[in-house]
């Protein structure tokens, strides 16, 4: 068993099963991540992604501060903020809701941000991914991020539900992408 920032003994990831369950295929280290990993599963069904209607953010109240929701763009590709929780407001100095994502300071990780929010919405899977960074300000940076796939039409992925935990130093945490959800 791995342990949680905390110490707390996580459980055994779950495996992927049958086809049409996209788990990450690293298990998310902090318990945020775990709840909304759970959420998605349950809110999309036998779906490779949850429909936008079937968001229910009442039953996630106590995830919102920390919890992301992007607009997919094609022709050129970008990620519009639509929804940025409190909590990463605090972390990043401002509210970004209706920028871009690559307007954000993501220090030397803002190419390979940018790029796992690109599987999440080609590949219409979950992704779990590591940061450590240093903000153009000084400030260094380390969580734990996941990102899941959301439609509006029932087709693409066009949107994308996410949630990122900031994990203390000293940690033990590595660097770099834990994991990525493959298809079923």
């Amino acid at each position: 068993m791995q342990a949680t920032n905390d110490d707390t003994p996580l459980p055994p990831a779950p495996s992927h099963g049958e086809s049409g369950n996209r788990q990450p295929d690293c298990y998310p280290r902090t318990q945020q991540l775990r709840a909304l990993l759970d959420f998605w599963n349950a809110a999309r069904g036998e779906r490779p992604f949850v429909l936008w209607p079937a968001l229910h953010p009442r039953e996630i109240v106590e995830l919102l501060p920390l919890v992301f929701v992007l607009d997919v763009e094609d022709h050129p590709r970008r990620y519009r903020i639509r929804l940025m929780g409190t909590e990463i407001v605090k972390r990043f100095g401002g509210e970004f809701t209706g920028r871009y994502m690559d307007e954000l300071d993501f220090g030397t990780a803002q190419a390979q941000v940018l790029a796992d929010y690109g599987l999440v919405a080609d590949r219409v899977a979950p992704h779990l991914a590591f940061s450590d960074y240093h903000q153009a300000d000084g400030r260094h940076i380390r969580a734990e991020r996941l990102a899941l796939p959301m439609s509006t039409d029932g087709r693409r992925a066009d949107r994308i539900l996410g949630e990122v935990v900031h994990v203390p130093f000293g940690s033990g945490q590595g660097h770099g992408i834990i994991g990525l959800g493959g298809r079923g």
